[in-house]
């Protein structure tokens, strides 16, 4: 993914998954997501720190448990 380009929430969830997902509202967390297990979520962050092009901090990834949490780290980028 060039700088510049933004990726959303859901994009990442979808690459994360490696399939397409029905809508997921903001409020659900990731436990939820059916197949979400803890490797979904370790890939998630690296894929999130690539973007972000950071490490996340550790009160960061403590608050990253919800769609909308990784909508706002991604949307502060």
């Amino acid at each position: 993914m060039s700088l510049g380009l933004k990726m959303n929430a859901r994009d990442l969830l979808v690459e994360v998954m490696q399939h397409n997902l029905p809508p997921i509202a903001e409020s659900v967390p990731f436990s939820e997501i059916a197949g979400w297990d803890s490797l979904k979520m370790v890939n998630m962050v690296i894929r999130l720190e690539q973007l972000l092009q950071r490490e996340l901090a550790e009160d960061e990834l403590e608050s990253l448990n919800t769609v909308g949490d990784l909508a706002v780290l991604l949307s502060a980028s």
